[in-house]
């Protein structure tokens, strides 16, 4: 039978390369934005905020120059095209660029998790100095 093939696609079609262009636009800004926002979630719990500024200011810094290159390339040479200084393709570095994403996601996480809790630190050496200094006044309060 020779009749259409309805799932048959054409890879090399224009159409389909500016489809997979937009692909990697999308998944540039979604997976930035959703590491950035996991950052904030993944320190909410410490309230370490010198943490969760160093992570995001790194991961801005690195976002907004790989935002310009990003933009700057007309469709579909993000999807099809390749770095005339680096000799890789355009996608291949997208690609790297989410992949040191997560990696400082990952750092954050475990900095986030094994770091000791600072505010509750800080609230253990003021709750301490307050019974001190109360027992220096010739008060007794309870632990």
């Amino acid at each position: 039978m020779g009749g259409r093939h309805y799932l048959h696609s054409d890879l090399d079609s224009p159409s389909t390369e500016y489809a997979i262009d937009a692909i990697r636009r999308l998944e540039f800004f979604n997976g930035f934005f959703a590491v950035l926002i996991e950052v904030f979630v993944a320190f909410s719990s410490t309230a370490n905020y010198r943490g969760v500024t160093i992570t995001a200011v790194i991961l801005v810094v690195a976002f907004l120059p790989m935002m310009f290159w990003v933009l700057s390339k007309k469709p579909p040479r993000l999807a099809a095209g390749v770095s005339k200084r680096l000799k890789v393709e355009n996608r291949t570095i997208v690609t790297i660029f989410l992949i040191f994403v997560h990696v400082v996601l990952i750092g954050a996480i475990t900095w986030a998790e094994l770091a000791p809790h600072e505010q509750s630190k800080a609230a253990a050496t003021s709750t301490q100095h307050a019974h001190e200094q109360v027992a220096v006044d010739g008060i007794h309060l309870p632990d």
